[in-house]
């Protein structure tokens, strides 16, 4: 995986901000912040679950779940290069930080 393909001196730090459709909790939150403060880049995978998509799954919102818009404006205030890999099955409306990262990988 992506741990293999990066190479000494750099390193890989991974942080759980949030779920899907679960608040963010303050200790996530808190946590990828400091995360993105001792970073170099941030990569932050965000989007929707297979079963957002698809036969029967209509929703009344073409955006990012909104705990993780929320994760993602607080990082990106750190002011780090950011690169978004989106996961989706649909179309999304992206709206704030997500626009302003270096990279967004679908």
């Amino acid at each position: 995986g992506i741990r293999q393909a990066i190479a000494s001196p750099y390193s890989l730090r991974v942080v759980k901000g949030c779920d899907f459709e679960t608040p963010v909790e303050t200790d996530g939150l808190a946590a990828a912040v400091d995360a993105a403060r001792e970073a170099d880049v941030v990569v932050m995978a965000v989007g929707e679950p297979a079963s957002f998509s698809g036969e029967s799954q209509s929703r009344t919102q073409i955006v990012m779940p909104p705990m993780q818009q929320h994760l993602v404006d607080a990082v990106a205030q750190v002011g780090k290069p950011m690169v978004i890999l989106l996961k989706t099955g649909r179309a999304l409306a992206l709206t704030g930080s997500v626009l302003a990262a270096q990279s967004i990988l679908v």
